[in-house]
């Protein structure tokens, strides 16, 4: 794993890229401490938690009802 520091890693961005592009992942330094880390694109890696979290509760709750409440019901009486 390869370390730049951030004006380098400014300086060399794209050939940085090609790097990243082949697989290697590359670390970006600024005063000597790590911010950034640069890794290939994934399409499975790509949704954050958050966004699979909520394709897992909108999948979970299909068919899923209130019964004989509505929604428009439920809102009406929360606002009495």
């Amino acid at each position: 794993m390869r370390q730049y520091g951030s004006f380098e890693a400014k300086t060399h961005f794209s050939e940085i890229m090609k790097l990243v592009a082949q697989g290697e992942k590359c670390i970006i330094n600024k005063h000597g401490i790590k911010v950034a880390m640069l890794i290939p694109y994934s399409p499975e890696e790509a949704l954050c938690p958050a966004e699979e979290a909520v394709r897992a509760i909108r999948a979970n709750a299909k068919g899923v009802t209130l019964g004989k409440f509505s929604v428009k019901k439920l809102r009406a009486e929360g606002r009495r």
